[in-house]
């Protein structure tokens, strides 16, 4: 079994159902509301144990209730929670607003995922240097990715970025890093381009060209491109009826690693993590709705 490791987030999420997303200064009632298990990292991890993949979590939440409940949740997915480091801060939170066309906006609070260091990443260096794919994020601060990142490529595994929140990389990290997983708005942030269907392979080319193996640009029900320095190619989306996007991306990110680590090509993956998006966006919640690799592997 291949083993990933994931560094990044952990959160608690808390979703409003809206009819529509407020306007600025403009207070409305939800329809219903609840809480999960959320983060960027967590959501991957998550995401990859349902794909068959034996996972280890690398992150940091708070001594509460909601830390509590997050580790206990990953670890009921399967994931080894061992490096999960409790701060004294609160857990970090996600704010989350779904309209009826399965639109959101969501407003992070980092809370423990901001005290990450470098010195846990030490204490868990034995882990990553194990890992066939280091997977992570930017909810947790740059200087931790890349010192993991590092390690990683030292020990002749992967490097798998996903650079959301979107924000300036460094050259050194992005040669550091075999995948990069931007959708179409952080594409255009680290390029200064504008992205659309029509764009993104030369954005995407602009950071090939600053060191990065392949990218991958994420752009919804318009598909997925695939770009490295000698091919480039487009897979388009599963069709599918969607009620909330919320973890749509890391449900793809983890289907897709889940693939490359059972022999698929690249192109295969690809269309593999659009089949276990569309079920994603098909559910409400975000770690909660990502498939197990079983439902997906009944839509091939």
């Amino acid at each position: 079994m291949n083993r990933t490791v994931v560094v990044g987030s952990v959160n608690r999420d808390y979703t409003f159902l809206l009819d529509h997303l407020p306007d600025r200064g403009e207070t409305i009632l939800s329809r219903r509301s609840y809480s999960s298990t959320g983060g960027k990292g967590a959501n991957q991890a998550a995401a990859l144990s349902k794909m068959g993949l034996e996972v280890a979590m690398i992150g940091a939440v708070g001594a509460d209730e909601p830390g509590e409940r997050a580790v206990e949740a990953l670890a009921a997915y399967g994931v080894s929670v061992d490096h999960i480091i409790k701060k004294n801060v609160p857990t970090g939170s996600a704010f989350i607003c779904v309209d009826k066309n399965a639109h959101n906006t969501i407003v992070v609070d980092p809370g423990a995922n901001g005290a990450l260091n470098c010195e846990d990443i030490d204490s868990a260096a034995q882990v990553i240097a194990e890992a066939d794919f280091c997977l992570m994020q930017l909810e947790i601060n740059l200087e931790v990715v890349a010192h993991a990142a590092e390690i990683c490529r030292e020990h002749g595994g992967k490097v798998v970025l996903n650079p959301a929140p979107a924000q300036k990389i460094p050259d050194e990290l992005l040669s550091l890093t075999d995948y990069l997983i931007p959708n179409e708005t952080e594409l255009a942030l680290l390029t200064g381009c504008e992205v659309n269907c029509h764009t993104a392979v030369a954005a995407a080319r602009r950071l090939t060209d600053r060191g990065v193996k392949a990218v991958i640009v994420t752009m919804g029900e318009e598909g997925s491109c695939y770009v490295d320095g000698r091919q480039d190619f487009f897979i388009p989306a599963a069709e599918t009826s969607a009620v909330d996007t919320t973890a749509a991306g890391d449900s793809y990110i983890g289907a897709f690693l889940s693939a490359l680590s059972r022999g698929y090509e690249v192109r295969t993956a690809m269309e593999f993590a659009s089949l276990a998006a569309s079920i994603t966006v098909s559910r409400q919640g975000a770690s909660d709705s990502i498939p197990l690799l079983e439902e997906v592997e009944r839509l091939l």
